[in-house]
């Protein structure tokens, strides 16, 4: 189960196009009618419909054109809002202490 902790709704009339460029990870999810998506150092534009959702690349231009009346939610999925690894876990890396033999 995913669950939003910021959530940014949009409505868009047909034709209209948004820019948005993400800090942080942050999915499109399209709640009514269609859009385009294309994403900067991504080759493939989408198509999406209702219910569809695409995480959007941190850091890349995205544009967004509605191809009818859409509903558009972005939301920062719950995983995205867990606290970063502490500075020595992340020196550390998933060493485990060697094992010892007792005798």
């Amino acid at each position: 189960m995913t669950k939003t902790l910021h959530t940014l709704d949009l409505q868009l009339a047909v034709g209209e196009l948004r820019r948005w460029r993400s800090a942080g990870p942050v999915e499109l999810q399209v709640l009514a009618g269609r859009v385009w998506v294309t994403q900067s150092g991504d080759e493939d534009d989408h198509f999406l419909a209702a219910g569809d959702t695409l995480p959007l690349r941190r850091g890349a231009l995205t544009l967004i054109e509605a191809q009818s009346s859409a509903s558009l939610r972005l939301f920062a999925p719950a995983a995205a809002a867990l606290p970063p690894t502490p500075w020595w876990r992340r020196i550390a890396g998933n060493r485990r202490p060697a094992a010892t033999v007792a005798g």
